[in-house]
């Protein structure tokens, strides 16, 4: 029965080893945006050491057909998934917004993309609305043609 106890903590201590380093926060220190990677430094919880991954890919909703594209700031934390029987081998989950990075809205309706420079792409689906800000230039290119219907369009310079 010792041996049984003893075979059972074994286990469970080695499960815990495992396990613990499946999800990790750190913060990307380095960007290759043609491999579509970073490498994320971690501290320890007592802050007595920092370790850099290797190079992380970072998750995309859509790669195959239908493509999208975010690659997180030098400087923003991530969260990243670990395979537990090789922690070289992982994956940038996302970021995070918290109390020191508010979220840009706070709608369940609205789907906002606000970028450093002050331009905004917002839908709200409750008021079937889509909002562009822009601060510089925008270009629309089409190969065949480009239709405006509308009851009212207004042009303002």
């Amino acid at each position: 029965m010792l041996e049984l106890l003893k075979e059972l903590e074994r286990r469970i201590s080695n499960l815990e080893n495992l396990t613990s380093n499946i999800l990790k926060i750190g913060k990307v220190v380095a960007r290759y945006p043609e491999k579509n990677t970073v490498r994320v430094e971690f501290e320890r919880a007592d802050k007595s050491d920092k370790t850099v991954s290797y190079e992380l890919p970072i998750l995309q909703p859509k790669t195959l057909k239908d493509k999208f594209y975010f690659m997180p700031e030098e400087g923003e934390y991530v969260l990243c998934l670990f395979l537990p029987y090789a922690l070289d081998v992982g994956f940038v989950i996302g970021s995070y917004y918290n109390k020191v990075i508010p979220t840009p809205v706070s709608d369940n309706n609205k789907i906002n993309a606000t970028f450093e420079d002050g331009t905004v792409i917002e839908y709200d689906k409750k008021a079937h609305k889509l909002m562009i800000k822009s601060v510089g230039d925008i270009e629309i290119v089409s190969d065949t043609h480009i239709v405006m219907k509308a009851p009212r369009i207004d042009l303002n310079p």
